[in-house]
């Protein structure tokens, strides 16, 4: 993970919360500096093949590197103090509002930044 991007900050606040009340998944988070380019190592590279962050490994060796698939695995994985609650009806809503965030909001922010803030830039 790297602090400050969005993807990887959903997945852990997510962890926080879920610590906070008092569900304990033992996360083991390492910080890959996309700025630096270590998202594009070799290391890294074996976990995600396309070499974004998160990525989250299974105890069976295999990786899940999308943020929202990784949530709802932990949230699977660790039944205790879901935050999905409610009907069938009311979690799927709340699934609409992420992809709706994640698609039409982050994405289009986070382009924006890449091309006029970042180090990394965005090709012409």
């Amino acid at each position: 993970m790297v602090p400050l991007t969005p993807n990887p900050t959903k997945v852990m606040l997510y962890i926080a919360e879920r610590e906070q009340l008092g569900v304990l998944m033992n996360i083991e988070q390492i910080v890959v500096n996309t700025v630096k380019g270590r998202h594009k190592e070799p290391a890294h590279l074996a976990r995600n093949p396309f070499g974004t962050v998160p990525t989250l490994e299974l105890d069976d060796g295999n990786f899940i590197v999308e943020s929202l698939p990784i949530i709802e695995y932990l949230e699977d994985k660790f039944p205790k103090h879901r935050l999905y609650r409610g009907t069938s009806e009311q979690r799927a809503k709340v699934r609409d509002l992420e992809r709706i965030i994640d698609l039409r909001i982050s994405g289009p922010m986070g382009a924006y930044g890449h091309a006029t803030k970042s180090p990394l830039g965005r090709p012409s």
